[in-house]
């Protein structure tokens, strides 16, 4: 009645208002940057939580995000978590948003790879990079370990809950929370995970929701690998590594090829700084750098370095040519070419 809802109402201003000094936008369902990929699930939730900034990536029409969840066990093997950041990296660096859920494992693997993406290389923008979404509030992240990984999350991409601040995460929340995790997404990723596991909710959430869905495959002796085998069976696709992905998503992507070097390094020379000059502004930069490490072989940084460029310049553009492919560091500080693959 009338006179309920009146404290329930102003109950709730003041705890939005509250969210809201914390730094945490509170989407409802018809906001216009909810994401419509999410909103057009089964059971989206009516109020989405976040904190640090929702990529345009996921402003795309439902089921076509540019955002590639990629999960797996928390008691995930070294190759696993090597494995994931990798691709995770890779996608980001491609302009893809990682989605995982921030848990041990091959989530935390993911979210750290993408933080390490420079998409400076493939993306012709900066897009958020990761996305973690969680099973509890905003303010109560878990695991707790994880405090440091969320913040850093926050700089570059962002913190998603359906659970008000304050809730602490409990184990019917996870499934919940993978619903989200794959409906946000325009494609899953497992890389490595028991039959039995949480693996299992994010895998029937992107098969009834559309989604694409990848599968890392296993040794097929192990129980892992015989998991894998079976979701391959049953219709994924195998994932050998992240150009599967980015050949469906990025057809139009840089590829390391002598034909694609002059793109690169065109990318590199504008990336790598702003400081007005022309040595800056000059496209041919990181074209000088690689014409004179393929004429003189390996040579350190004051060897390499043009007339009235800043070390710190050429030292951005080279360690760009460098996630390129295109130069690798050498002994004593020094760096090199890659030699040219045959066409």
């Amino acid at each position: 009645h009338r006179a309920g809802r009146g404290p329930a109402r102003a109950r709730a201003e003041r705890d939005l208002h509250a969210w809201r000094r914390a730094g945490w936008t509170v989407l409802h369902r018809d906001a216009a940057d909810y994401p419509p990929s999410l909103a057009a699930i089964a059971a989206p939730p009516p109020v989405l939580f976040v904190e640090g900034r929702l990529p345009d990536t996921l402003q795309r029409e439902a089921g076509r995000a540019d955002a590639v969840a990629v999960v797996g066990t928390r008691a995930a093997s070294p190759w696993a978590l090597a494995f994931a950041g990798r691709l995770a990296e890779r996608l980001a660096a491609a302009g893809l948003t990682v989605v995982s859920g921030l848990a041990l494992g091959v989530d935390a693997a993911a979210h750290h790879g993408a933080l390490a993406a420079d998409p400076a290389l493939d993306a012709a923008f900066d897009p958020a990079r990761t996305v973690a979404v969680l099973g509890s509030g905003l303010d109560r992240v878990h695991p707790r370990q994880h405090l440091r990984l969320a913040r850093r999350i926050v700089v570059d991409g962002a913190l998603i809950s359906e659970q008000p601040p304050g809730t602490d995460a409990y184990p019917g929340s996870f499934p919940r929370r993978n619903r989200i995790i794959a409906g946000l997404a325009r494609g899953v990723v497992i890389i490595e995970a028991p039959r039995r596991s949480g693996v299992e909710h994010t895998l029937t959430f992107a098969l009834e929701q559309g989604r694409d869905v990848w599968v890392v495959p296993q040794r097929p002796d192990s129980e892992v690998g015989r998991a894998a085998y079976r979701r391959i069976r049953d219709g994924a696709a195998p994932l050998a590594d992240a150009g599967d992905v980015l050949d469906a998503y990025r057809p139009d992507r840089t590829r390391r090829t002598p034909g694609a070097v002059a793109d690169v390094a065109s990318r590199a020379s504008s990336a790598g700084g702003s400081d007005g000059s022309e040595a800056s502004a000059s496209p041919s930069l990181a074209e000088a750098l690689l014409d004179r490490l393929r004429r003189d072989g390996d040579n350190d940084l004051d060897a390499l370095l043009p007339d009235g460029v800043p070390p710190a310049r050429a030292l951005a553009v080279l360690a760009r040519l460098e996630r390129g492919g295109l130069v690798r560091r050498a002994a004593g500080g020094r760096f090199a070419a890659v030699p040219e693959s045959p066409r």
